[in-house]
């Protein structure tokens, strides 16, 4: 079964930041900045019960799986983070389809 049937399910905006250092100038010398690297257009894959249920309890609460298009503007890797309805989360994990070269999957968890 194909992830994506459409490109009409890439309805979700999400923001791709990257992390730049702060330097030694500003209120927070050598602080940790992130800025906006490109916005691009996923589908929000929700977990099967038997994905999320290990032992009788949820194995991962906050993660959510963002499928968008191979072809990006930049490489993401586990160091950006990423913005969705106003919430972040942390990249975890990057799964690139290399064989295809039609959708990468990017496992998120949600920042406390």
């Amino acid at each position: 079964m194909p992830l994506i049937k459409h490109v009409n399910e890439l309805d979700q905006l999400i923001t791709i930041q990257s992390i730049s250092s702060g330097g030694d100038s500003g209120p927070e010398p050598n602080a940790t900045e992130y800025n906006d690297l490109f916005k691009t257009w996923a589908h929000i894959r929700t977990t099967n019960l038997n994905e999320a249920l290990i032992d009788g309890a949820y194995a991962f609460p906050k993660t959510v799986i963002f499928v968008i298009r191979h072809d990006q503007p930049a490489a993401i890797n586990t160091t950006m983070r990423l913005i969705w309805k106003d919430d972040t989360y942390s990249i975890k994990e990057i799964n690139p389809d290399d064989s295809y070269r039609e959708w990468d999957i990017i496992i998120a968890e949600l920042y406390k």
